[in-house]
């Protein structure tokens, strides 16, 4: 699926600077959870927010600017959660859509580290 080939991707760029979650869990098929250790998490969003649709906390808080209960509840760090991004994938995302999200998601981490 788009999803597992977005996150396969970031895996193999990323390594060791990204985290997934929920993966062992049911969870909605289009929904990747993820938290990046970048230098700074305002650049990456600012520069990612640009390009791809993404949010930084749960879909129901993501208007109030709190961080995502549901991953504090799963036992993820608070450092961690603070840096967590979800990336929605729908119905009507193409292949094309998700070849642009892997660059604009790579190039903004290392925007972030500069």
């Amino acid at each position: 699926t788009l999803k597992y080939e977005l996150r396969n991707h970031l895996l193999d760029r990323l390594g060791n600077s990204i985290n997934f979650y929920g993966e062992t869990a049911p969870q909605l098929p289009g929904c990747l959870y993820f938290s990046l250790t970048c230098g700074d998490m305002d650049v990456f969003m600012t520069r990612l927010c640009q390009d791809v649709a993404v949010s930084s906390g749960s879909a129901c808080l993501s208007f109030s600017g709190s961080t995502s209960y549901m991953l504090a509840a799963m036992g993820v760090p608070e450092d961690e959660v603070k840096r967590s991004i979800r990336v929605s994938i729908g119905r009507f995302n193409t292949e094309e859509d998700i070849r642009k999200a892997k660059d604009y998601i790579i190039e903004a981490f290392k925007e972030s580290r500069r």
